[in-house]
């Protein structure tokens, strides 16, 4: 199975890059970014999905809540064929740097020819996904425009097509 794995779409996380990379932006501005932000969709659908990869979207256990900022964010067009995993810890868990077992959980996904991780946090979490799946022999890559850096990247008009085109 080919695979993307997006670590936590949670409303907190993609609440406050949205509000950083629009920050002095006039409101015109804004809603534009706002309206570039939601193309990640089109993106993972494109690049993705539509060539057979699995889309899993890992989440804490209290992401389901949707009374709370670990709520999975309402920027993200979830389908009926993706995925969802329990990383069987809870937001407070992570922010307290408590770690999911990152082996155990890829290998709850196995078999795996393939896996792309991306999501936040590009240089803690996502690494981390990332370097246990090859330790585990496992094909992995790290797409660093579909992290938080993705936000940065809509608004300053990147050209994801070139960079998603190797998938």
């Amino acid at each position: 199975m080919k695979a993307v794995l997006y670590l936590y779409p949670i409303k907190e996380y993609v609440d406050y890059s949205i509000m950083q990379e629009s920050f002095h932006l006039n409101a015109e501005n804004v809603i534009n970014y706002r309206m570039k932000a939601y193309e990640i969709n089109g993106l993972i659908d494109s690049y993705f999905r539509q060539k057979n990869y699995k889309i899993i979207y890992a989440h804490f256990n209290d992401s389901l809540n949707s009374d709370n900022d670990s709520a999975l964010s309402k920027l993200f067009d979830f389908q009926k064929s993706d995925k969802f995993m329990d990383v069987k810890i809870s937001f407070n868990d992570i922010k307290s740097k408590i770690y999911p077992s990152e082996a155990s959980l890829i290998k709850s996904l196995m078999p795996l020819e393939r896996l792309v991780v991306a999501g936040f946090h590009c240089q803690d979490c996502v690494s981390r996904f990332h370097q246990e799946a090859l330790r585990l022999g496992i094909n992995s890559s790290i797409e660093k425009s579909l992290t938080e850096q993705y936000f940065y990247l809509a608004k300053v008009g990147c050209n994801f097509e070139k960079r998603l085109e190797k998938y």
